[in-house]
């Protein structure tokens, strides 16, 4: 490609994130008073058919305009094109626990890196009909309104969130020792469930910070590119510079925010098994 196709091409990978991402969105609406069908991929990690539903829409959107780009998808896995230097990596609905539940905190992820960096995403609140988006280079966008990360100067000021995960009982234990330590030092801590969307939250400032373990990259690829976009810290766990394939464990906020969480949590986490060592 040459640089104006570049600039064209990823100008449209935008717009079509934001299309697919509010699609999908519609198709959770259209669903969500029907009967759900839910099946277990393994202990409290649910899919539904309106995950399915939802994922088919944004891959439908995907292909009829980019049908040469790889697709990293939730419930699908892996469409590979080894000729393509983009892939859509694909969240259709995060959260889905809380959908099942009727607890209104789920949202929708799409996100496309070039050459595996994140250029261009789109989170959809399908409740509160907000849509978070962001071009590499372009800012960060709630409804066509530029966002920015938070001001707040100092940890005790802070309203933080986490998440834990699934499977891993000694990530567990670990990040709960962290929640009661930052606990008494915040102004509160919040735990969700939609990763994708606490992403969000912190690049719009209605969060100041936010850290967790064991994510995968459709958790991780829009919402990380929004905070980057809006002014915001991200990093793997330990400090180290992030890359959303290969980085499950993240601390992200505004800088000063960031820096405090990542004095505080990394003591925490010498002898523990990550990626690697902190």
């Amino acid at each position: 490609m040459t640089a104006p196709d570049s600039i064209l091409q990823l100008n449209d990978i935008y717009l079509t994130t934001q299309r697919a991402a509010k699609s999908a969105g519609s198709t959770i609406r259209r669903l969500s008073g029907s009967p759900r069908k839910i099946d277990y991929k393994r202990t409290r990690d649910m899919v539904t058919n309106v995950d399915r539903a939802a994922e088919q829409t944004i891959i439908e959107i995907i292909q009829s305009r980019f049908p040469q780009h790889s697709i990293l998808a939730e419930e699908r896995g892996e469409i590979h094109n080894p000729d393509s230097e983009f892939e859509w990596i694909i969240d259709p609905l995060d959260g889905t626990t809380n959908f099942v539940h009727h607890f209104p905190a789920y949202c929708v992820s799409v996100g496309v890196a070039y050459q595996g960096e994140m250029v261009a995403g789109s989170i959809y609140d399908p409740i509160r009909d907000e849509l978070f988006h962001a071009k590499k280079g372009g800012g960060a966008f709630r409804n066509g309104q530029q966002i920015r990360v938070s001001d707040t100067p100092d940890l005790g000021k802070a309203l933080l969130a986490t998440g834990f995960p699934y499977i891993n009982d000694e990530l567990f234990e670990l990040n709960m020792r962290i929640w009661v330590s930052l606990y008494g030092q915040t102004q509160g801590l919040r735990r969700a469930g939609s990763a994708a969307l606490d992403l969000a939250m912190v690049a719009c400032g209605r969060l100041d910070g936010f850290w967790e373990f064991s994510l995968n990259p459709w958790d991780l690829a829009a919402g990380t590119l929004l905070v980057q976009e809006a002014g915001g810290m991200v990093t793997a766990i330990c400090g180290e510079s992030f890359q959303v394939n290969t980085v499950p464990h993240i601390i992200t906020g505004n800088p000063t925010i960031h820096q405090a969480m990542l004095e505080r949590i990394v003591p925490y986490l010498k002898g523990v098994e990550l990626d690697k060592p902190c």
